[in-house]
């Protein structure tokens, strides 16, 4: 299951915060890695997701929106001012 967060008319220039083991606040960037070179094609959409126990964040100069969960998600921010949480539920009839 996967939600979709919109903040209209936020320009967070692909940057997104995520918490790490909800120790501290990593600034993500869409695309890229500090330590070696991302190729996007590969994996466009799921190459964007961290694991979120947390929290997430998007940033606009000097505003802010964030989610605080529960439960360990994975999460991404794949356009400006939109934050996806994404749970993996399984279901048995």
């Amino acid at each position: 299951m996967v939600t979709f967060f919109k903040v209209d008319n936020w320009q967070t220039e692909d940057k997104f915060y995520t918490d790490s083991n909800g120790r501290e606040t990593l600034e993500r960037i869409k695309n890229f890695r500090p330590t070696w070179d991302y190729d996007a094609t590969t994996e466009p959409i799921a190459g964007n997701y961290y694991p979120i126990t947390t929290s997430i964040s998007i940033r606009n100069l000097n505003q802010e929106f964030a989610i605080v969960t529960d439960r360990a998600q994975g999460g991404s921010s794949n356009a400006n001012g939109e934050i996806e949480l994404m749970v993996k539920k399984i279901l048995i009839f």
